[in-house]
């Protein structure tokens, strides 16, 4: 359906000719190997699908490559290349022989389908969801050329590789299928993956929603548009059965004059898992359905990812939108958290610590020590399950062998000369240097890609002078609905977030309260809700989100961040009621600094009240993975 009729990657090149008039061979790649049919036959719609109805027959039937010659000429099929026709019939036969099914006929059939359909006027189904780098090597050649030809690929570099390769095939599918079957004015509509509207980086192509036609050389073809005619974004129920995925449906029109923002997209709340034997209307009754508008996040770039929410808010939020004042970063990344992970049980008189491992934390479990450590190098640990909006409570510790300043693994030389107990602890999970294994911090996936082997064995990822900053603002990667909290010292030692926490560092207390009370107001809540994942709510949120720098000069800052100081102090004696009243004041006051009018902070206040309330919940945070 996407290589077929495009014939990029040589999928259907000609590979030679035939013996006799039959023509050029065309080639089949498949999982099983190539397949190479006479064009004599591979040409024609109805010769083919005749074809391939015979190759199967024979091969279930266990026919001779005679007797399977005999039976095409019967049916009026020209075989001219004999040999070719036989060694296709005894690749298939073999096969079948080999219980690797009987499919590979219909295959062949429906291959070759497309190249025999004319533009229609309606498209439906629902692609495959695949993603680029579960792709088989030689597919994804093949394919790369059409990920180009529709602008699909918007990343390079790094960029790519931490997240923003991370294409869907259901993409691909998407373009061709436009590109190939629809004609103008056609629609076209898939069940697809929410994601690639939310995604940053990786559904940036998609979201482009044009490509230009294919052209000659040294031409440049005309733009062809995919009109979003509506977006039903089903990611809060599971609708599939036995499966976990956020689903949504795309109608549009395939047409030459570009369209406008913002888009008609729909929300369907309900139950968690729809029963598959309901009909619609019983559906309809479990299930509510919000209109809202959809556009980019950036009203710059078209392909940023897009902003829902209801249209009236949209104008309020716009002004939320920009680049922040602020950098965010993620948390300390061990890629082995059952080592660096540690419960503190007891303080020694020659101010040793007495430890034991989070053995089972992450993915990867590993053996339960208790010892003694120097403190030096022990600090508060924050985990996603200790933030809640407004405030964080620590309930671990880790260990930090890593130089902030350098940004490199504290020397073992240096480790054995000042913290040797700590040393000798961690070299009980080193592993064997010649051979890296799983569960050993040599054998961390991490460490194998970004250090060398003789770099410390206990080197750590994102850890910087940031780490360090005595006040911070944090908050989690995967929440239901934005939540931010400030993270102090503890007896003078910084709280150090784990990788699945973003964290801002922050001169002074007061700095962090300010910047604490804009990302809990609601005009950033709705703005963050608006475009983000739920499970991917990273450090781009200040690159979204336009918080000012904060000054002490400016009254309203400055009291913006005294109220957020008592909302934190509410929030940790749990005064709900105080709580309460402090947040508006902070609704407000946010509001204010981006100069949003009150029609437009109103709409805001509507659209965050008809969030679904479990979304508005704290949320259970799977441990953190290794």
């Amino acid at each position: 359906a996407i290589m077929t009729p495009s014939r990029y990657g040589e999928l259907f090149a000609g590979t030679g000719e035939a013996s006799g008039d039959s023509g050029p061979i065309r080639e089949l790649r498949t999982s099983v190997g190539q397949f190479l049919i006479p064009g004599e036959v591979a040409d024609d719609q109805y010769r083919i699908g005749r074809y391939a109805d015979i190759l199967e027959f024979c091969t279930r039937n266990r026919y001779t490559p005679e007797e399977f010659l005999d039976q095409c000429r019967k049916k009026g099929l020209p075989v001219t290349a004999a040999e070719l026709h036989k060694k296709l019939f005894q690749k298939l036969a073999e096969l079948d022989a080999d219980n690797q099914n009987g499919v590979w006929a219909r295959i062949i059939k429906n291959a070759f389908a497309p190249l025999f359909i004319s533009d229609v006027d309606f498209v439906a189904g629902n692609p495959p969801w695949v993603n680029w780098e579960s792709l088989p090597n030689g597919y994804r050649d093949g394919m790369k050329p059409l990920w180009d030809r529709y602008g699909l690929f918007t990343l390079s570099g790094s960029a790519a590789r931490l997240g923003g390769g991370k294409k869907d095939l259901s993409m691909l599918f998407a373009y061709s299928a436009v590109d190939n079957y629809l004609r103008f004015g056609g629609r076209l509509g898939f069940v697809i993956t929410q994601s690639i509207f939310k995604t940053q980086g990786a559904g940036d192509g998609f979201r482009q929603l044009r490509y230009r036609t294919a052209v000659e050389e040294n031409s440049h073809g005309d733009m062809v548009y995919l009109n979003p005619l509506h977006i039903h974004d089903l990611s809060a129920m599971q609708v599939f059965e036995g499966a976990t995925n956020r689903t949504a449906v795309f109608v549009c029109e395939k047409r030459t004059e570009p369209f406008s923002y913002p888009l008609p997209y729909t929300v369907w709340r309900g139950a968690s898992r729809i029963p598959q034997e309901l009909t619609l209307d019983e559906v309809r009754a479990m299930v509510t359905a919000t209109d809202l508008g959809a556009a980019p996040v950036d009203s710059n770039n078209a392909s940023s990812p897009w902003l829902t929410a209801p249209e009236e808010a949209l104008s309020g939020i716009r002004k939320v939108i920009g680049p922040s004042s602020y950098t965010a970063y993620a948390g300390c990344c061990t890629w082995l958290n059952g080592v660096f992970w540690i419960r503190v049980i007891a303080e020694w008189r020659d101010e040793k610590l007495v430890i034991e491992n989070l053995h089972d934390v992450g993915r990867i479990p590993v053996k339960q020590v208790q010892t003694a450590i120097e403190p030096d190098l022990v600090y508060p640990l924050l985990r996603g399950r200790d933030v809640r909006r407004w405030r964080a409570e620590p309930s671990a510790h880790i260990i930090l062998a890593q130089d902030p300043k350098t940004r490199a693994g504290i020397p073992e030389s240096e480790m054995k000369l000042r913290w040797p107990q700590t040393y000798a602890y961690l070299k009980q999970f080193e592993g064997d240097p010649s051979k890296p294994e799983h569960g050993t911090l040599r054998g961390r996936s991490g460490y194998r890609r970004y250090f060398k082997p003789t770099d410390p064995f206990y080197s750590m990822y994102n850890v910087g002078p940031y780490t360090m900053a005595k006040w911070k603002v944090v908050w989690r990667e995967q929440t239901a609905l934005f939540q931010a909290a400030l993270a102090g010292p503890i007896s003078k030692l910084p709280m150090l977030p784990d990788h699945k926490l973003m964290m801002v560092p922050c001169a002074t207390q007061q700095q962090a309260h300010y910047l604490l009370g804009m990302l809990n107001s609601a005009p950033c809540l709705l703005a963050v809700h608006s475009y983000v994942i739920s499970t991917s709510t990273s450090t781009h949120v200040l690159s979204n989100v336009a918080v000012p720098a904060f000054s002490k000069e400016d009254p309203a800052h400055v009291k913006l961040a005294d109220v957020a100081r008592r909302c934190r102090n509410a929030a940790e004696k749990g005064d709900e009621k105080k709580l309460l009243t402090l947040q508006t004041t902070i609704d407000e006051m946010a509001a204010g600094i981006w100069n949003i009018t009150k029609e437009e902070f109103h709409a805001i206040q509507h659209g965050l009240r008809e969030l679904k309330p479990a979304e508005s919940a704290e949320p259970s945070t799977p441990e953190s993975g290794d």
